[in-house]
């Protein structure tokens, strides 16, 4: 931590030119009182400066160097060479203020951290900061020159190809995934891919059409990997050996159906298989004792309230699947961006029998708007205001200072259509609305 040792100065002999330099002018005064009485001084003083240069206005018992580095005494009239040797004390560098048990009487301290300079230290004290040696911060300095380019960077690929890679493929730091085994490789490192890291192929699942179906589950039953059982209107395929694991337990069993019935590799007449009705519990078909598909009456879409439908060899007969069949017959009057104006707006032909339920109309914007529909057969197309089907005033589809409007009461109505029956569509009136879309909601019959 020392920063300046104590050396003995001879009378009038030159000391250490290289010593004093080393000091320099950051230091430039050793205060009062070093040791005064070993010298016969009252109050003596060092002073630190450029070799040779003496002080302008010294004080007597003032100490310097002269040009030949000899230590020299102001008398009050002049300088003259010491007659004593002078020792100079040790000067202390450490971050912080100083401890009273560093140094000794006589010694300087410098806080490497503030520039802040202590002593010399006296009665075992250091009393007060004496000066700060810390200038003021230096301006910045000139911006360095721009360095050299750096070298092209590369980023890392995924390469998928047959087959595993070979040495000329791709560039150090890509991965390289084998598309037949799917194998993956890499990072390809010092021009190597090296082993595979990793196969990116999930096991083989199972296949539930080729379960070894075993009908509905029984809890004391073994039951082995890949056999099917059905519980709860589901199918299930073991994963795994289990007995007494009910199929709703995922550690041993796969649904396979999602909520409809596996049919597996099921042959021969639909009547031999003995699991099949069990299957079939709680949906809309069933097997016959004489080997005939059975649809309940009043399955949503494909029968009728009150009638069974029966088949040989698995196939349904079914009446008419359009008799419970519903659909929108959809028109669209559109005023490029104008208010609609009145008239006939077009035709639609209808390839069906059906009879309308209801109607609805949704409009672009808030207006009005009264909608007629006239239909004819297509021998005597157009049809005209004379065959009006839409109802009386009041009845026709429309809106009345809203956008949309919606009915199901048809009075006055004709709502059968025949299949090639051609429909018309008039604007009564309308104000403001620009667009407006009318859905007839049919029953096919």
């Amino acid at each position: 931590m020392a920063w300046h040792t104590g050396i003995a100065y001879g009378t009038g002999s030159p000391i250490d030119a290289a010593l004093l330099n080393g000091i320099g002018n950051d230091l430039r005064a050793w205060g009062a009182n070093v040791d005064a009485g070993a010298y016969g001084l009252s109050n003596a003083a060092f002073l630190v400066l450029n070799p040779g240069t003496l002080p302008a206005s010294p004080t007597v018992g003032m100490i310097a160097v002269n040009s030949s580095y000899q230590v020299q005494i102001w008398t009050g009239s002049t300088w003259a060479a010491a007659t004593t040797a002078v020792a100079a004390g040790i000067w202390w560098q450490a971050a912080g203020a100083p401890s009273s048990g560093t140094g000794s009487n006589g010694d300087m301290y410098l806080n490497s951290t503030t520039g802040d300079v202590y002593g010399p230290k006296s009665g075992g004290a250091w009393g007060s900061i004496v000066i700060n040696i810390k200038g003021p911060t230096g301006s910045a300095g000139a911006t360095g020159s721009t360095g050299s380019t750096g070298a092209t960077g590369y980023s890392p690929v995924y390469i998928v190809a047959a087959g595993a890679p070979s040495g000329g493929t791709g560039n150090n730091g890509d991965m390289y995934i084998n598309s037949t085994t799917s194998d993956l490789y890499g990072p390809k490192s010092g021009g190597v891919w090296g082993s595979v890291v990793a196969n990116l192929k999930g096991s083989t699942g199972t296949n539930a059409s080729a379960a070894n179906w075993r009908g509905a589950y029984a809890g004391g039953t073994a039951y082995a990997q890949g056999d099917g059982v059905t519980y709860s209107g589901s199918a299930y395929v073991a994963l795994q050996a289990t007995t007494g694991n009910l199929p709703t337990n995922t550690t041993y069993w796969q649904n396979v159906s999602a909520g409809s019935v596996a049919w597996g590799s099921i042959t021969g007449t639909l009547s031999s298989q003995s699991d099949l009705n069990s299957a079939l519990g709680g949906k809309m078909a069933s097997v016959s004792g004489s080997g005939l598909v059975k649809v309940a009456s009043g399955t949503p879409g494909l029968a009728s309230a009150g009638t069974d439908y029966y088949a040989p060899g698995g196939a349904v007969a079914i009446a008419d699947l359009s008799a419970v069949a519903t659909a929108d017959v959809i028109f669209v009057i559109d005023g490029g961006g104008s208010a609609l104006s009145t008239g006939v707006k077009g035709d639609l032909r209808i390839d069906f029998n059906c009879t309308i339920t209801a109607w609805s109309l949704l409009a672009d914007q808030s207006g009005s708007i009264g909608l007629s529909i006239w239909k004819g057969t297509l021998a005597n197309y157009p049809p005209t205001v004379a065959n009006l089907m839409s109802g009386n005033s009041g009845q026709t589809p429309h809106i009345t200072t809203a956008t949309n409007a919606n009915s199901s009461t048809l009075t006055g109505w004709t709502t059968t259509i025949s299949a090639g029956d051609c429909l018309r569509f008039n604007v009564d009136s309308a104000t403001t609305i620009t667009r407006v879309t009318l859905a007839l909601k049919v029953t096919k019959t």
